[in-house]
C-alpha cells in the first residue's frame, strides 16, 4: 500500500475524473478541460483525453504545449487532414505541411460528387491551399518551391 500522500493524490484523481465526466455530460468543454488541467500531470492529461474519446480536446492541449508535431499525429488519427497542415505548419514542418495542402488539393480535385478523375475539377479552397502550400514551400528552398 501506498503513502499518506500517495492516497491523496489517488483520490484528488479520481475526484478530477469524476467532475470531467460530469462536465464532458454537460458539454461544457471550458470547465472539462479545467479539471483535466488540474491532473498532476501531462501524461495523465494526454492518457485520460485519449481514453475518453476527446480528441479534439488532446489536440487544443497539445498546441497550446507547442507540441505541434504531435498535435499534427492524432489530427492525422481523426481525419482533419488541413489542421495536420497547420498544425506541422506552426511546428515548423514547412515541407510536410506543403505536401499535405498538395495533396489535399489534388485529392479533392480527383474524387468531388461525380468526378471521374479527369478533367481536375476546381473546388471553392483551390487557391487559397494551393498558395498556402507555397507559402510553406518558399520557406524550405527555391528547389522545392519550383517543385510545389
Amino acid at each position: 500500500m501506498g503513502t499518506e500522500k500517495d492516497k491523496i493524490e489517488h483520490t484528488e484523481q479520481e475526484l478530477l475524473e469524476g467532475a470531467v465526466q460530469d462536465y464532458k455530460k454537460l458539454r461544457d468543454k471550458s470547465a472539462m478541460m479545467k479539471c483535466v488541467k488540474a491532473f498532476k500531470s501531462r501524461h495523465s492529461m494526454c492518457n485520460f483525453l485519449k481514453r475518453e474519446g476527446c480528441l479534439e480536446e488532446l489536440i487544443q492541449l497539445e498546441s497550446e504545449w507547442g507540441n505541434f508535431m504531435d498535435a499534427a499525429k492524432i489530427a492525422k488519427e481523426i481525419g482533419e487532414v488541413l489542421l495536420k497542415a497547420e498544425l506541422l505548419e506552426k511546428g515548423k514542418n514547412h515541407k510536410d505541411s506543403s505536401l499535405v495542402f498538395l495533396f489535399y488539393v489534388l485529392a479533392n480535385s480527383l474524387w468531388e460528387v461525380e468526378s471521374k478523375g479527369w478533367p481536375l475539377m476546381e473546388f471553392t479552397r483551390i487557391k487559397e491551399l494551393l498558395n498556402k502550400a507555397k507559402t510553406m514551400a518558399d520557406n524550405v528552398s527555391t528547389h522545392f518551391f519550383k517543385f510545389v
